[in-house]
């Protein structure tokens, strides 16, 4: 089991430098709850072929390039994802709660990572983070920095003077690695 482990950079579960890798398919393994910027839980370097995993559970049923990167250099067999995702815009406010659906203004979301970690878009739809009026930052809502977007999915703010995302001098704000379809709006990025 790999799970709860941080890196600094990619491939909070896992770093593959090889795609020459197997994994039981009698005893799954499990990945979830890593982070990292890029990769939070699987992240591999320069794949010559597909990578398959076979695994128990996973933080979720279907990855995205959130979760894994590159997400189309991966084959999958996941019997149960942690998290339940979501194909639909989210609400996030720092007086929110991750127990909450996050699907209205009224049961909001409170970190942007755990909304984008549910959050399922693809090629023919993107879908939205709706960022509620206040200060993200590790000490006012517990956001971990840098925030990894993934391929389409939008994030925005309802008004830049509103919505703070502050890093608070831990390094980037955002990361994007060879995104596709991502708008960033009516949002101030500082620290």
């Amino acid at each position: 089991m790999i799970k709860e482990n941080i890196a600094s950079k990619s491939g909070g579960g896992l770093y593959i430098l090889s795609s020459e890798l197997v994994f039981d398919t009698v005893n799954k393994s499990s990945i979830f709850k890593n982070i990292a910027p890029v990769g939070h839980d699987i992240f591999v370097f320069d794949p010559s072929e597909i990578v398959s995993i076979q695994l128990d559970t996973f933080s979720v049923k279907y990855p995205t390039d959130f979760h894994v990167e590159p997400v189309k250099y991966f084959d999958f067999d996941i019997d149960h994802g942690l998290y339940q995702q979501v194909d639909a815009s989210l609400y996030v406010s720092p007086s929110g709660n991750n127990s909450n659906s996050g699907l209205t203004k009224e049961d909001p979301l409170q970190n942007i990572q755990y909304a984008l970690s549910i959050i399922r878009g693809g090629p023919l739809h993107s879908n939205q983070i709706h960022l509620l009026p206040g200060i993200y930052s590790s000490t006012e809502n517990q956001e971990y920095f840098p925030i990894n977007i993934p391929d389409y999915c939008d994030i925005l703010g309802v008004k830049a003077t509103e919505v703070e995302l502050n890093a608070e001098f831990w390094g980037n704000v955002l990361t994007f690695n060879e995104n596709e379809e991502n708008t960033i709006d009516n949002i101030t990025l500082t620290g």
